[in-house]
């Protein structure tokens, strides 16, 4: 029997984070890799913007979307993108060029809709959308269930989404113990389980198939780019010792529909195929855990702020 402080653990951790790969052909793939130019940028010692690139940012506001419970505790759940927040607001000479969206992290990706949309709608500023795992699915879904706001949104990237479902999702929705644990725990936090429905494979493969048209326009019109990440198997061994690692890997018992898997590439928490999306460009990094592009914690062998601005640099390429 799995003791409670182990599954009150596995509680306050992003498990809705694990993916499926059986959905990742859901969509055609005519990705365009951008990885080349990223870490062609990432790789020089002194990566800044150049005059004509601040020129052009500064036509834009960028909104940070958090993923699952980002924000409820300093070690583990600190605010995602924070530090990119910062850097990009002093470069840009600017506090308001990015803000962190105050979604409810541990609700219904539906309930964050309309708050985000009002938020896009109050900038003065045309927006570029950034969303990690759970925040990359609100902003897909903002835009196909709203698609007038692809006027004023101009730009999405997202880090390492689930676009195609949770096999975790799937194992906690079938068991009551872990349904029950995780619908009191969401519901101290003002959400509500449907968090966790909305990561199971079935409604995410639903919901590519019934939009996979409006899917397919809103990439062909806005540049929308996907950054997939994982660990390498070296990467994996020095990160199993970590503290991420420990939480993941050992703690969680779903660890292990990751290591299951067998050689699928993935974070520890999500694989590498179902971070695609349809026909979105994509970049690619092998030395990635589920949180180390968006938290000062976690395995942090990339200089995430440089690996973000040297992202930015690619999209300002397809800006208007």
């Amino acid at each position: 029997m799995i003791k409670m402080s182990t599954l009150f653990t596995l509680i306050l951790f992003s498990i809705s984070s694990f993916s499926s790969f059986h959905l990742a052909n859901a969509f055609a793939n005519h990705h365009k890799n951008l990885t080349p130019q990223v870490m062609n940028f990432y790789n020089q010692s002194d990566i800044y913007l150049t005059a004509n690139e601040k020129l052009k940012l500064q036509k834009y506001h960028i909104i940070f979307v958090p993923g699952m419970l980002s924000g409820l505790g300093k070690l583990v759940f600190e605010k995602n993108f924070n530090q990119q927040k910062k850097f990009f607001n002093q470069i840009m000479e600017d506090p308001l060029f990015s803000v962190i969206a105050d979604t409810n992290t541990a609700t219904a990706i539906s309930v964050n809709l309309p708050y985000l949309k009002k938020l896009i709608d109050k900038s003065d500023h045309p927006v570029i959308l950034w969303g990690h795992s759970k925040g990359g699915l609100e902003c897909l879904e903002l835009l196909i269930l709203y698609p007038e706001l692809m006027k004023k949104v101009k730009g999405i990237i997202t880090f390492q989404a689930p676009f195609h479902g949770s096999e975790a999702a799937d194992y906690i929705s079938g068991r009551l113990i872990l349904r029950t644990l995780m619908t009191t725990l969401f519901k101290s936090l003002g959400g509500s389980y449907q968090v966790m429905r909305d990561f199971e494979t079935a409604p995410r493969k639903e919901f590519l198939q019934l939009y996979r048209n409006e899917i397919n326009e809103l990439i062909s019109k806005i540049p929308f780019i996907t950054l997939v990440g994982w660990l390498d198997q070296l990467e994996q061994q020095t990160y199993f010792l970590s503290w991420g690692g420990l939480f993941s890997g050992i703690i969680f018992p779903f660890g292990k529909i990751v290591r299951k898997q067998g050689e699928i590439e993935n974070d520890y928490l999500v694989t590498r195929y179902s971070q695609r999306l349809g026909n979105a460009d994509y970049v690619e990094h092998d030395s990635v855990d589920h949180i180390s592009l968006v938290m000062s914690s976690g395995h942090n062998s990339v200089d995430k702020v440089k690996f973000s601005l040297a992202i930015l640099k690619v999209m300002l390429t397809k800006l208007p």
